[in-house]
């Protein structure tokens, strides 16, 4: 009887330890959307609890000799039942139970940028199987074999200021470190410490359907490369609002989180077109899933306008100019040829790839609608929203040499209210001992105040180039940059100003200025690239005025001789490799003739007293005063 009973408990503890083990291998499904908020906390509850469990087996493998991890039969990892598609966002459950989402489109579960998502049958001890779980209908599953690699390093992840990235932001060359930015710094899978933000959820929560590689990959480089110099962090430590706050509201919007990989893929493609990355970086499967991405994103944006609930909110607002500064049109994929000018900071805030493109009228006019019936940009709370808003209008008004529609908005909110004097720092007193005497000429006050902060600005810039700025605050520098370029474009031409000027000729000269300042605002200040630059326009414009019967006797006196030449040293730089150079060419001879500029050395000078920049013109420059030099037969 004793020997009955010890097979008793023998067969208990065997049956016992069969359910045990059947329940750890077990798999949990949940509901994708909890029709109560009784039901949604019970699914809460189920992670939060598999989470503890989790961290109790790492902690327990960590303590226990290494050996190699337990397999899942081979015939599991092939079961695979069709599903229908879900458009909707999934929670999962790490470990064991971990969810992941299967791309409609079977192409974008193995990007060919993103690592194979088939494993071998065989891991290192490091790894660990999982049965993962498709979302589906009720009705149908889905199960994929997938392996869940360990975290190797617990130490908090931080996002690599621009300082940190390996080129400069002022400089033209670009070595692509795309690989070494995100792959290294986002794709490792992160330890359950390191949920928040800027880094990817291990439970993948996020509302997508494409692969987790895909989207790691796609969106790493969103918080890796583009915003942190899109909205760079400032010094005060407030962090990167891109990643601080956009990537967050991604994660509860299935439309801004696609919006968000399409402008990622975009991002990639116009680098790779500009020969900014490899040729080999962005390859032709990677151009056709960027054109299916944005029309998914159109279609889901077609979808939340509809919506009276979500038609203007932040998410939809983000999303729609996603769509308006990014393209998956590859009709050009010639090179954009440089500008004449050669400044710095063309990839602050990318201008050199957001430049490169036309803005989408179609979706900047929604846009426009959109944000007036929110109240105007200046009741938009999102962080970093209104201030993207305001960048992109001043961008469009740039390519197309329009005042913008939305007033300035800084990246710091604090800032909100800076004058141009507040902002840079100078007072009503610096402003008359520098361009005020050119009032005396057709200059309006808003117009010396805008030259002054330009010099201000272009000092600052020059003291960044040059490498005395420590330091330096990227945003402080982008809210300033666009600032000033905002007051430049907003600046009315002479033709709505005929009651402030007595004189004709004052009408000519302060047109002529403003039509050059232009030309610095988009060579300098704010510099364009090839794509979208109005130069050749500004050019036109410039010889135009300057062509007018009245305007032959105006420029006698020393400081409209002065204003002259700086007028046609921009008109002749914008006009580079343009018909309209010749005539700049032989106005500027006459001109220095006339004032007794001998060589390079007087005309930098001459040049200096206005608006100038040594980095960003001096090389061009250099070309225009050779060319009449040679024509004139003065020195260099």
């Amino acid at each position: 009887m004793a020997s009955s009973s010890s097979k008793d408990a023998a067969s208990w503890r065997k049956k016992n330890q069969n359910q045990n083990q059947n329940q750890k291998d077990q798999i949990h499904f949940v509901n994708a959307r909890p029709s109560s908020e009784t039901e949604k906390l019970k699914i809460q509850r189920m992670v939060r609890a598999h989470v503890g469990k989790w961290i109790s087996d790492q902690t327990r493998d960590r303590s226990a000799e290494e050996s190699s991890a337990p397999r899942l039969e081979n015939g599991t990892g092939s079961i695979i039942q069709e599903t229908a598609r879900d458009e909707g966002m999934n929670y999962g459950i790490p470990g064991t139970s971990r969810v992941v989402f299967v791309d409609e489109y079977e192409g974008l579960s193995r990007s060919s940028s993103s690592p194979d998502v088939v494993e071998s049958s065989s891991h290192s001890s490091s790894e660990s199987n999982a049965l993962v779980a498709a979302p589906g209908s009720s009705s149908e599953q889905r199960l994929v074999h997938r392996p869940v690699v360990k975290p190797q390093s617990r130490t908090p992840h931080r996002t690599p200021t621009p300082q940190q990235m390996s080129t400069s932001i002022h400089e033209n060359t670009h070595t692509y470190n795309h690989n070494q930015d995100v792959i290294r710094s986002r794709l490792l899978t992160p330890s359950i410490d390191r949920i928040g933000v800027s880094a990817w959820d291990p439970f993948h929560t996020y509302p997508s359907r494409y692969s987790p590689e895909f989207i790691r990959l796609h969106g790493g480089y969103s918080l890796s490369v583009v915003w942190p110099l899109l909205t760079p962090e400032s010094t005060n430590g407030s962090g990167i609002i891109g990643n601080s706050t956009w990537f967050p509201l991604s994660l509860t919007d299935a439309t801004l989180f696609t919006a968000f990989l399409f402008s990622s893929l975009s991002h990639q493609y116009v680098r790779w077109r500009n020969r900014s990355i490899p040729d080999g970086a962005f390859k032709p499967q990677d151009v056709r899933t960027l054109q299916m991405v944005e029309i998914e994103s159109i279609k889901s944006i077609n979808e939340a306008v509809q919506d009276p609930a979500r038609a203007v909110s932040d998410a939809v607002l983000l999303s729609v100019l996603c769509m308006a500064h990014n393209t998956s049109n590859t009709s050009s994929q010639q090179r954009a040829n440089s500008t004449p000018f050669t400044a710095p900071l063309q990839r602050l805030q990318w201008l050199d790839v957001y430049g490169s493109l036309p803005a989408n009228l179609v979706h900047i006019k929604g846009l426009i609608q959109m944000v007036m019936l929110r109240g105007g940009v200046e009741n938009l709370e999102l962080p970093g929203l209104a201030s993207i808003l305001s960048f992109s209008d001043i961008l469009t008004a740039s390519a197309y040499l329009s005042r913008p529609v939305f007033a300035w908005m800084p990246l710091e909110k604090h800032r909100t209210g800076h004058t141009l004097q507040t902002l840079l720092n100078f007072t009503p007193l610096d402003i008359d001992h520098g361009f005020g005497r050119f009032r005396d000429l057709g200059f309006t006050p808003e117009m010396a105040e805008t030259f002054q902060a330009a010099r201000v600005y272009t000092n600052i810039v020059e003291d960044y180039f040059k490498g005395k700025i420590v330091k330096p605050d990227l945003a402080m520098l982008v809210d300033q940059r666009n600032l000033v370029h905002f007051t430049i474009l907003s600046l009315p031409s002479a033709s709505e100003l005929q009651q402030c000027h007595t004189y004709r000729t004052h009408e000519i000269i302060y047109e002529a200025c403003r039509l050059a300042a232009l030309v610095y605002g988009v060579g300098v200040v704010f510099p364009l690239p090839s794509g979208s630059t109005p130069l050749p326009d500004l050019a036109r414009l410039i010889q135009t005025i300057l062509q007018c019967p009245t305007s032959s006797c105006i420029w006698d006196y020393t400081d409209a001789s002065t204003a002259l030449t700086w007028v046609l040293a921009l008109g002749g730089i914008a006009a580079e490799n343009l018909p309209q150079r010749t005539w700049f060419v032989s106005a500027l001879g006459h001109t220095a003739r006339q004032n007794r500029i001998c060589c390079w050395n007087d005309f930098r000078d001459a040049v200096g007293t206005l608006l100038w920049c040594d980095a960003a013109c001096e090389q061009p420059g250099q070309r225009l005063w050779l060319e009449v030099a040679r024509s004139f037969q003065l020195g260099f």
